[in-house]
């Protein structure tokens, strides 16, 4: 249907972790839009114990770009960071995240 706006990229569960290839979606694969590639990323996140350092959740970082990259802070803060050309704006939510299953959303 071409009048689609949304699409779901990620269909069921998965891990991410440091043992686990990344997901990747092909351009190709994505709904076209006049308005741009806006985009919602969300899931679910288990912390099971107090971080000590920056954590990384998820993201795309290369030499100059960040789109987006959310962190997990030692306060239990989440760090959201994206930008192009080395121009990054960064944004901090005004909440911890519980030592438990949360579920968060990013809106690009």
């Amino acid at each position: 249907n071409k009048n689609r706006r949304c699409q779901d990229l990620i269909t069921k569960p998965m891990e991410f972790c440091r043992n686990v290839e990344g997901f990747v979606v092909n351009s190709d694969k994505l709904l076209n839009s006049y308005k741009g590639v806006d985009y919602t990323m969300a899931c679910w996140i288990h912390i099971p114990k107090k971080c000590t350092k920056n954590s990384f959740i998820t993201g795309k970082l290369n030499h100059s770009d960040a789109w987006p990259l959310v962190v997990l802070r030692p306060d239990h803060k989440l760090e959201i960071i994206y930008g192009h050309n080395n121009e990054f704006e960064k944004m901090t939510s005004s909440s911890a995240v519980s030592q438990s299953w949360t579920h968060i959303a990013v809106i690009v």
